[in-house]
């Protein structure tokens, strides 16, 4: 995927939100998170995590892995923000 975007001059991004997981702070999970940030630093691929964001408060979360109502229109405005910096970024 990264690789057609770049030869595309596609702008590629990834995007986390917070979850619920007895997986998340685990040692694999920093693990992970600190494999997928060094694959990601390529140009033109972007990673917006908003997994540990305070503005995404657990009462913003129907479940352990989806927003209810207010969680979508907060993150909504969040994520427009993000796309908005990288997008109009020259």
């Amino acid at each position: 995927m990264i690789n057609i975007a770049k030869e595309n001059n596609i702008k590629l991004v990834f995007v986390r939100i917070k979850v619920e997981s007895a997986f998340e702070g685990t040692p694999k999970h920093e693990d992970y998170l600190n494999s997928l940030s060094q694959y990601l630093k390529q140009p033109n691929v972007f990673l917006l995590d908003y997994s540990s964001d305070p503005r995404i408060t657990d009462d913003l979360l129907r479940d352990p892995l989806h927003l209810n109502e207010n969680g979508k229109t907060v993150f909504t405005q969040l994520l427009a923000e993000g796309l908005e910096g990288i997008f109009t970024e020259k």
